[in-house]
């Protein structure tokens, strides 16, 4: 992942001008991954893994914060 600056799209996937945003936009369309990878094939499998990974662990240690005050 990454960070360029200015664009309003958020962080990109490394060494592309993929927003992040794209491939939970495909998820919440009920596409699948390998259909987001079709899509853009500059986007290495192990990128949206660590992607979910990531996202999945933020979002359980955000519960667990919660769940702590």
């Amino acid at each position: 992942m990454q960070r360029n600056l200015p664009t309003s799209d958020g962080a990109l996937f490394r060494g592309t001008s993929v927003p992040i945003r794209s491939l939970f936009d495909f998820l919440r369309d009920n596409q699948t991954v390998e259909t987001f990878l079709d899509y853009f094939p500059a986007i290495a499998p192990e990128q949206v893994l660590a992607v979910l990974t990531k996202s999945r662990d933020m979002l359980l240690n955000a519960s667990l914060d919660s769940d702590n005050s």
